[in-house]
């Protein structure tokens, strides 16, 4: 059985998925979905980062499905508040969007979603994680 990643494991999955985004934005006026595929993959690396030093049950270290993700985000509402959960869930259907609805992402929407949910989130669970590491929430 694989071990479960660390926040460190996740910290260098949200980097290299920051990496990627960088290394392609000549792409992404052609192509907007993978961009916001890979906005969506690096804050899922951010949340689960919060939950590697999380003072959480072990069941809610790491999530394997979207579903375990929401629901532990939603365990954690002292810390997570309601407009953050709305905004996960909208970056995250305009991710399914993205991958499944061909041609549904345009590049207004990217620059819209990346100056909107992405910067927040991404700024929110970076400060929560300073939080939760300095205060061992």
């Amino acid at each position: 059985m694989k071990p479960i990643p660390n926040e460190r494991d996740h910290y260098n999955a949200a980097v290299k998925n920051l990496t990627f985004y960088n290394l392609n934005t000549t792409n992404f006026p052609k192509h907007p979905e993978w961009a916001l595929i890979i906005m969506f993959y690096e804050i899922i690396h951010l949340i689960e980062r919060v939950f590697a030093i999380a003072t959480l049950r072990k069941e809610y270290k790491h999530s394997d499905s979207h579903y375990k993700r929401y629901n532990t985000m939603q365990y954690l509402w002292r810390y997570i508040p309601r407009e953050v959960l709305v905004k996960y869930t909208t970056l995250k259907n305009l991710s399914l969007d993205a991958r499944y609805e061909y041609d549904t992402i345009s590049f207004e929407k990217l620059k819209q979603t990346k100056n909107n949910e992405y910067t927040d989130l991404k700024d929110f669970f970076q400060q929560l994680f300073r939080k939760m590491k300095k205060s061992r929430i």
